[in-house]
């Protein structure tokens, strides 16, 4: 009786090991390699993952290419921010000279009989993708107006911002600008965002933002802000290299 049970276990791991060689063999056969080293198999990228580093570089470079038309730039303080006075996604977004999502100015200080609101965030607060009567900032905007409250709404949302950033840009930009209300547009991924540093690890993907960020970690139950000033693009293809 041991002697059969001692057999079938040897069969059993014999099978699995030939089974985990015929896989094997199927990875290596039908797999992919990128320039990276990564191998994917239908197409599923496998373990050890490995940095695109050509990829990354290629869309830095690019970036780095044609930045002084560049919507979308670097800030030494927050990793990036919207160039001042530049419309964006075929004229449907406008951002103004202080670089709030605008077709108006605004003066550093709000009329006496005015609500005076700001937003930060991500792309959702910005209204990435839509035009600049359709985000939910001005559409704000237009509610209360409507109500008979006087009011106007400040967009500073930024694409691709962590709660991080909103809260540095609000500091560096939005309260000069003396608003009476804050409001802080949120969303889940942000979190992921709060952690990161480089924006092409988090979100390797074709067209991500080559930037990298400040962060704030806990020391000594205080925040502490590194990467700070921000690394800009162009020191970011050695970094990447050597990663």
């Amino acid at each position: 009786m041991k002697r059969k049970t001692l057999a079938n276990t040897l069969l059993a791991a014999a099978s699995f090991l030939f089974s985990l060689l015929l896989l094997e063999m199927a990875v290596r056969l039908g797999g992919e390699e990128n320039e990276d080293g990564q191998i994917s198999f239908l197409g599923q990228a496998l373990h050890p993952y490995v940095l695109p580093v050509t990829q990354i570089n290629a869309r830095i470079e690019e970036f780095l290419s044609v930045e002084e038309w560049a919507t979308v730039v670097y800030d030494p303080d927050l990793g990036w921010t919207y160039k001042p006075d530049s419309l964006r996604q075929g004229g449907i977004f406008t951002v103004n000279s202080a670089g709030i999502r605008s077709r108006r100015e605004y003066s550093q200080v709000p009329p006496d009989d005015t609500l005076r609101i700001a937003l930060f965030g991500d792309s959702f607060t910005a209204g990435e993708d839509v035009n600049d009567e359709e985000t939910w900032g001005r559409q704000l905007e237009i509610l209360l107006n409507e109500a008979g409250i006087r009011a106007e709404v400040l967009n500073f949302g930024v694409g691709g911002y962590g709660m991080d950033q909103a809260f540095l840009r609000w500091r560096k930009h939005g309260k000069g600008f003396a608003p009476d209300l804050v409001i802080f547009g949120l969303q889940p991924e942000n979190l992921k965002r709060n952690v990161n540093i480089f924006r092409q690890v988090l979100n390797p993907r074709p067209g991500a933002l080559p930037f990298s960020k400040p962060r704030f970690i806990l020391v000594n139950d205080e925040l502490e802000l590194v990467n700070a000033p921000a690394l800009p693009p162009e020191q970011l293809i050695d970094i990447y290299a050597t990663f």
